[in-house]
């Protein structure tokens, strides 16, 4: 499983280190490429590689778009999302990677011929992009407007992707053309890391699916080698073809498009109404539940995990990593998703509890299914200690 990563303000320190010899680096590559014409002009802005362990807040703005990522302690969130995680792996290349950027080549200074660098002000009809990065005071370490992007360039020394771009000082009309870090986009989905799991299919030894009005279903096998099939009240009943790629491949690729805090009153107030909810046991002993409820016209989910020792399979064959590190998985994710519901767009939302109609195969057209409520979790059956053959 896998989830969102925050990012830390110490970690920055040795990257800063390095940031003048990448600069050094960057500005022979530049010289050597653009022949002796190119302009030796120095950093977009000299002070950022001395001081980017003061950075606590960016500032991106487009049109009518915005993001802000904040830093509080040693993590960043994004503010639009409501404080939600920010992956440091976007996080440090923007803040490394202004350390790096140098000035090419001196471009206009008309501010009427700012369109045509993609420079003009950040505002409706344009396509510049807004960046500042505030100190924890608030006070600017560097406010910049980003236009047009041009070729790429090779990664810095310590990874940050860079490319031509030009670029102004906010309150300057001055342009150039400056070897820039490669940001993420002005959406705030963009600065987290919106895959909430990556479960691969083989890990999946159980699912149990129940939707409002419908009794529970359940799938079962005994090894990753072995088909699933039906148990509880409905074993002996075929699958409907496919359903059991569906369920087992439900957290392979669960992404989120929308995000609200778990302490969000309208979750609270959704509790006696309609649910549905998916369990997902996995062969090392994990399981993951997921519960969905409506929030007004969108289904949201709570995701819980937990380890039971019981239901461990250690086959021969079964690639099933060690306890300890089970365990250090499920603090992960209970750190990472225990505060927050998530919003998945409908086709996985259905993957992750379909109708039953869409699991069991009926009979014939006059059967009618069993409705009730009955244990969300069957009794499993027995599991062998080798994979059968």
């Amino acid at each position: 499983m896998s989830g969102g990563t925050s990012g830390s303000k110490n970690a920055l320190v040795a990257i800063a280190v390095l940031a003048g010899l990448t600069v050094a680096g960057l500005t022979l590559y530049y010289t050597r490429s653009s022949g002796p014409q190119t302009e030796q002009l120095g950093a977009l802005v000299p002070s950022m590689s001395e001081r980017v362990n003061d950075a606590a807040l960016i500032e991106l703005t487009q049109a009518d778009r915005s993001v802000t990522v904040r830093r509080s302690g040693e993590a960043w969130g994004v503010d639009e999302l409501g404080g939600y995680p920010a992956s440091f792996e976007h996080v440090k290349p923007a803040l490394v990677g202004l350390g790096l950027a140098e000035r090419l080549e001196t471009r206009t200074a008309r501010a009427e011929n700012h369109a045509a660098l993609g420079l003009a002000a950040p505002q409706e009809g344009s396509t510049a992009v807004g960046l500042i990065v505030r100190e924890e005071d608030g006070q600017p370490l560097a406010e910049l407007v980003l236009g047009d992007q041009l070729a790429p360039l090779p990664r810095s020394d310590d990874g940050v992707a860079m490319q031509q771009r030009f670029v102004r000082a906010a309150s300057e009309d001055q342009t150039y053309l400056a070897a820039f870090p490669i940001i993420r986009r002005v959406d705030p989905l963009d600065w987290v890391e919106p895959n909430v799991t990556s479960i691969a299919q083989g890990r999946v030894k159980r699912v149990t699916t129940r939707r409002e009005g419908e009794a529970a279903v359940t799938i079962e096998r005994p090894s990753s080698m072995d088909q699933f099939v039906l148990i509880g009240d409905d074993a002996g009943a075929s699958l409907v073809q496919n359903a059991d790629r569906r369920l087992r491949g439900a957290l392979a690729f669960l992404r989120f498009n929308r995000v609200r805090p778990a302490d969000d009153p309208a979750w609270a107030e959704a509790e006696g109404g309609p649910k549905r909810t998916g369990v997902f046991q996995l062969f090392d002993g994990t399981r993951v539940s997921v519960e969905l409820r409506p929030i007004g016209e969108d289904w949201y989910a709570a995701l819980r995990s937990e380890y039971l020792p019981e239901e461990r399979v250690e086959a021969e064959g079964e690639r099933i990593v060690d306890v300890e590190t089970v365990q250090q998985r499920l603090d992960g994710f209970a750190a990472l998703h225990g505060p927050w519901l998530y919003r998945f767009r409908e086709g996985l939302i259905d993957n992750l509890c379909p109708p039953r109609e869409e699991i069991v195969q009926r009979e014939s057209a006059g059967d009618e299914e069993s409705v009730g409520e009955g244990p969300l979790v069957p009794e499993a059956t027995p599991v062998p200690s080798e994979p059968e053959g």
